[in-house]
């Protein structure tokens, strides 16, 4: 007969091993762990320069969401899994508007 001990703690049971996703020895972009959010001061009126950004930041980066403010000329993304917030400034110089600033990054 088994007793309970076994069937809820079997001998050799798999115990799951968390794989760290980012390593400073790998080297790279150190801020991609910590940067989860940025704001960036930008003038995004036209409905086409919009949505280029929107598909560029969640479509080809792959992160969480893109808010545009017109009203206050900003650009908030955000990520759980980190940013890469150089791409996306240099994304908006070049594309949307070439005088953007970030305002902050959380």
């Amino acid at each position: 007969m088994v007793s309970l001990s076994e069937v809820f703690e079997p001998k050799g049971a798999y115990t799951p091993f968390v794989i760290p996703t980012y390593s400073a020895s790998e080297g790279g972009n150190m801020d991609l762990t910590y940067q989860l959010g940025m704001t960036v001061n930008a003038t995004v009126q036209n409905p086409a320069k919009r949505e280029m950004l929107v598909n560029y930041v969640k479509n080809t980066m792959g992160y969480d969401t893109c808010d545009i403010d017109s009203r206050n000329n900003t650009v908030r993304v955000y990520n759980l899994g980190g940013l890469n917030t150089s791409a996306i400034l240099k994304f908006i110089k070049k594309t949307i508007d070439k005088n953007a600033t970030v305002q902050r990054t959380e």
